[in-house]
């Protein structure tokens, strides 16, 4: 349809060319700065993105395929040209008209459908619901591992527990957001999954924790985001028993940390 809008266009409308330039612009710039061919790079990295995207208004977008949104508007209109055109050569065929545009319609709502609308089901340990309900409405949480995927996932188990907690996830994270998690040797070290900081002071570090609210310490196995991530952080607690434990989580009190630091002999 659009190829069919571009050919009236050439022929009837020159000065409409500028959805076509519209269009090409978009699609080159969403296209990014590596271009492949039949999955294979080409050897040339002088794209248009490349020249761009230092630029403040192209960088704002921070992933070139997003321009194929910005493409959409310039498409359209050569889509709706292509109808006209479409409409205008069949004349007083109403009737075939209408059957095409209806059929061209549903094939394009077949294409871009997304049905049944892919879910996953979260496991959310019974510890949050029942067992938990003294310890979690005590004070925050810290959910490990830390990180912005996992933070997404700790941001729905905050509407089942409703308590504050260490790390949450927006699309642009401000400046500074970190800058508490990095001033604490242990949340500094759990963010960068770094084995546990022997030369910290580790009670002093549980203790600015605490006057910052929080209690508990959530370990999270099924959301550890590479191999040998877990064994840094999990070495945090060797010298600890869990409060709770099951298939999916493993609960400590912050208190307890103090008392047991992890560079200790057990």
């Amino acid at each position: 349809m659009a190829i069919t809008g571009l050919v009236w266009i050439i022929r009837k409308d020159r000065a409409a060319l500028v959805w076509l330039g519209m269009a090409l612009i978009f699609w080159l710039l969403s296209l990014g700065v590596v271009w492949r061919f039949n999955i294979n790079e080409l050897p040339f990295r002088w794209t248009p993105y490349f020249f761009l995207q230092n630029n403040p208004l192209f960088e704002a977008m921070r992933n070139p395929h997003r321009f194929s949104l910005a493409m959409i508007l310039p498409w359209s209109v050569l889509v709706g040209y292509g109808a006209a055109a479409l409409w205008t050569w069949l004349g007083e065929r109403r009737s075939l008209a209408w059957a095409l545009s209806v059929g061209l319609g549903v094939l394009l709502l077949s294409e871009i459908s997304v049905a049944p609308i892919p879910q996953r089901a979260l496991n959310i340990s019974p510890f949050y619901q029942s067992a938990g309900q003294e310890v979690i409405h005590s004070g925050a949480i810290i959910d490990l591992p830390m990180g912005r995927q996992p933070a997404k996932v700790y941001m729905f188990l905050q509407t089942v527990h409703g308590r504050p907690i260490v790390e949450g996830m927006s699309a642009r994270t401000p400046p500074g957001s970190y800058d508490s998690i990095n001033a604490n040797p242990l949340l500094a070290a759990w963010s960068r999954y770094d084995p546990p900081p022997c030369e910290a002071d580790i009670p002093a570090a549980v203790a600015q924790l605490e006057a910052d609210g929080f209690t508990t310490l959530i370990l999270h196995g099924e959301y550890v985001p590479w191999w040998g991530a877990r064994e840094p952080i999990w070495a945090t607690f060797n010298n600890m028993d869990p409060l709770y434990e099951d298939e999916w989580i493993q609960v400590y009190r912050l208190a307890d940390l103090a008392e047991n630091p992890p560079c200790a002999a057990p």
